[in-house]
């Protein structure tokens, strides 16, 4: 995994670096000068929630680090039992798993702007017989469309 490492001591340097965009990943110390404790998570998440969070927690139980994904985060690390290899691993799985999720909502957002431009069962229009519906795609996979081929028109 390669990228470039920025350090903020404060959440409102974070947040401020955050605002400039081109962030996959924050590796957050839940102890902060100007910040402590799991709101610090909730912070970033409401106000971005397309960044992945990993927490750093010098507290060695598994409930606190529950608590910090229940607040927003991706993952946590604790400190003492950190090594190199689980710090890229729960790094590169969070934007992973933060991309994916983005990429199923927007693919649900399509979803529903396609169900209600297009709906599958015809709209009750009085005085009108509508004998056409529209499928999405995934629903009619595995059949064939042909283009038919273009004329030599100079």
């Amino acid at each position: 995994m390669r990228g470039t490492t920025e350090l903020s001591d404060r959440l409102a340097t974070a947040m401020a670096r955050l605002e400039r965009g081109g962030i996959d990943v924050v590796l957050l110390d839940v102890g902060l000068p100007d910040s402590q404790g799991l709101d610090t998570v909730q912070t970033i998440r409401n106000i971005f929630p397309e960044v992945a969070i990993v927490v750093l927690t010098g507290v060695e139980s598994d409930d606190f680090g529950l608590q910090a994904i229940q607040h927003g985060a991706d993952d946590y690390l604790e400190k003492g039992n950190m090594q190199v290899e689980h710090l890229a691993r729960a790094l590169q799985y969070s934007i992973i798993r933060k991309r994916a999720s983005s990429a199923d909502s927007q693919l649900q957002v399509a979803r529903d702007i396609q169900q209600r431009l297009f709906p599958a069962i015809p709209p009750p229009i009085a005085g009108f017989d509508i004998a056409a519906a529209c499928f999405p795609a995934a629903t009619i996979v595995g059949q064939r469309h042909f283009q038919a081929p273009r004329s030599n028109v100079q």
